[in-house]
C-alpha cells in the first residue's frame, strides 16, 4: 500500500497577477504564499515521508523549505515541472484568451480540443511523464510519498488516476496554493481517498 500526498506550490507574485507562467520561469513566493507553506507542513505533521519530491522550479523548492525545513532532502523530478506555455509564457489570463484562443480558452474548459501555443508543450506529454512519475513511485513501494508540484500537474495527476481521462482535467475543481490531496495505490489501483481534496484554510 502507497500513500501519496501531493500539493501546489505557496502563492507567487505571478499568481496575483494572474500570469500564465507554466515551466518556462519562475516567480518569488508572497508573504502569504511562505504563510501557507509553513501551514502545509503542519497539516502534515503527523506523517512521516520515506520519499519527498519537488519540481525543479524555485518557487516550488521554497515552498518545501518553508513547510519541511531540513526535515527531508527531497528529489528534484523534471516530471512534476508545470507544462510550458511556449509563447504564451508570462501572459497574463486576458492576454492568453486573445492571443491564442486555442491554448489558453480549452486548456480547462475542453482539455481534448487544448493547441499547445508555438513552443509549448502538449497535455500528452505532460500526462506521459506524470504516468512515469507513478509507475516509478509504484515500483519503488514506499509507504509515504509526498510530492510537490505546480496546479495543472495536480490535474493531470488526477486524471491520469481516473483512467488517464483527458476531459478529467477540465471537471476536477482548481486547486488552490498548498491546498493537497491524498490518493492510495493499493492492489494495483489508484483511489482518491478525500473525493473533496483538502484545503489548509487561512
Amino acid at each position: 500500500m502507497i500513500n501519496l500526498y501531493v500539493a501546489r506550490h505557496g502563492q507567487t507574485e505571478s499568481n496575483i497577477e494572474h500570469r500564465l507562467l507554466g515551466g518556462g520561469g519562475d516567480s518569488p513566493l508572497t508573504e502569504l504564499g511562505i504563510s501557507q507553506a509553513r501551514k502545509l507542513g503542519n497539516s502534515l505533521k503527523e506523517v512521516s515521508f520515506e520519499a519527498t519530491y519537488v519540481s525543479p522550479l524555485k518557487r516550488v523548492q521554497d515552498t518545501f523549505f518553508h513547510a519541511f525545513g531540513e526535515l527531508y532532502t527531497p528529489n528534484i523530478d523534471q516530471r512534476l515541472i508545470e507544462i510550458d506555455f511556449g509563447a504564451m509564457h508570462n501572459m497574463t489570463v486576458e492576454e492568453g484568451m486573445a492571443a491564442f484562443p486555442k491554448s489558453a480558452g480549452t486548456m480547462l474548459a475542453n482539455p481534448p480540443s487544448y493547441e499547445p501555443p508555438p513552443g509549448g508543450e502538449s497535455i500528452d506529454l505532460v500526462m506521459s511523464r506524470v504516468n512515469d512519475f507513478l509507475k516509478e513511485i509504484e515500483e519503488l513501494g514506499h509507504k509515504n510519498i509526498f510530492a510537490l508540484t505546480h496546479g495543472y500537474v495536480l490535474r493531470v495527476i488526477y486524471a491520469c488516476i481516473m483512467g488517464n481521462d483527458l476531459a478529467a482535467i477540465g471537471k476536477v475543481r482548481r486547486y488552490e496554493n498548498c491546498e493537497f490531496s491524498h490518493y492510495r495505490y493499493e492492489n494495483g489501483v489508484w483511489i482518491m481517498l478525500d473525493e473533496a481534496t483538502r484545503i489548509i484554510h487561512f
